[in-house]
């Protein structure tokens, strides 16, 4: 665990997941970690689960083609339970790299200016 702490600034910790307090103890090391971007990774830990590893990141750069707010509305999203639920998505017609399989789809968006990190 050290060489994870020094060379990923990686964190470990004991958690009784039997505890019922464990997910918020989750849930708030996401947040804080995220400046409170992600409120909530969980909901609840099922009783066969032995171990997490979370990596919680979100995007803080601007995107080269930026999105129009009067553009987002509700569509729905399918989650990995095969459930879908209504969700606020961002939409902008343009050209864009795009991947699918029959389990997923992905387009690539860049960010920064014309397209390159800076």
């Amino acid at each position: 665990m050290q060489r994870n702490q020094k060379f990923y600034q990686a964190q470990g910790t004991n958690l009784d997941f039997t505890n019922p307090g464990a997910i918020n103890t989750i849930n708030e090391w996401v947040s804080s970690n995220t400046n409170e971007n992600i409120k909530q990774i969980g909901t609840q830990i099922s009783p066969n689960q032995i171990l997490f590893l979370i990596n919680a990141i979100y995007f803080k750069g601007q995107w080269t083609n930026k999105f129009d707010p009067q553009q987002t509305s509700p569509y729905p999203f399918q989650l990995s339970s095969g459930q879908k639920k209504q969700v606020q998505m961002m939409s902008q017609s343009n050209e864009f790299l795009y991947n699918e399989t029959d389990k997923f789809q992905a387009v690539n968006l860049p960010y920064g200016k014309d397209g390159k990190v800076t």
